[in-house]
């Protein structure tokens, strides 16, 4: 990570995977990596999702937002955050 905040109002795969990868997630960040998931056509969709979920799941999410993506913890991207969690939901009912 250049330690750069990304201001955009998606979500950095790469930071994410950088960031995670520093926490001792390597395994689950190359899972995420070689998923052949989609979401609408996109494995990039997919991957954010799944990563969003990850965050939440091992309780890094605020950590992560406040040091490289702080427009996650707007108000106007708190939707797009909560739409990564859905997707995610979205793609596990269709793997059932």
């Amino acid at each position: 990570m250049a330690g750069i905040e990304n201001k955009k109002n998606y979500l950095s795969l790469k930071d994410a995977y950088d960031y995670l990868i520093k926490k001792g997630y390597e395994n689950v960040v190359n899972e995420i990596k070689q998923s052949k998931d989609e979401f609408k056509g996109k494995s990039s969709r997919a991957r954010r999702a799944k990563i969003v979920v990850l965050l939440d799941i091992v309780n890094l999410s605020d950590n992560f937002f406040d040091k490289y993506w702080k427009f996650g913890k707007t108000e106007s991207c708190k939707k797009k955050v909560h739409e990564y969690r859905l997707r995610f939901l979205e793609i596990m009912e269709q793997k059932k």
